[in-house]
């Protein structure tokens, strides 16, 4: 998968007007720069590979991952149905 034409953080206009508060929370897929570590501010609850990894984060933890030179991407995560 190509990471290259994401912007550092991908989150909707509509998204972003109601997520202000501590108390906020949202799942978010964050891309690591090559050889990079996750930040000791977040908690990756699936590693997915490659440096690409989900975390549930509030508002200050987005900006904080915005302005981390060690993350590539942050983009908002979509709960997936099951397809049967």
């Amino acid at each position: 998968m190509d990471f290259s034409a994401f912007r550092k953080i991908d989150l909707p206009a509509s998204v972003l007007a109601g997520f202000r508060s501590a108390s906020d929370i949202l799942t978010a897929i964050v891309q690591l720069r090559e050889g990079a570590r996750a930040p000791d501010y977040v908690e990756p609850t699936t590693w997915i590979g490659g440096g690409l990894f989900t975390t549930r984060i509030n508002a200050d933890q987005w900006q904080r991952l915005g302005a981390d030179p060690a993350v590539a991407s942050v983009r908002l995560g979509e709960t997936l149905r099951r397809i049967d």
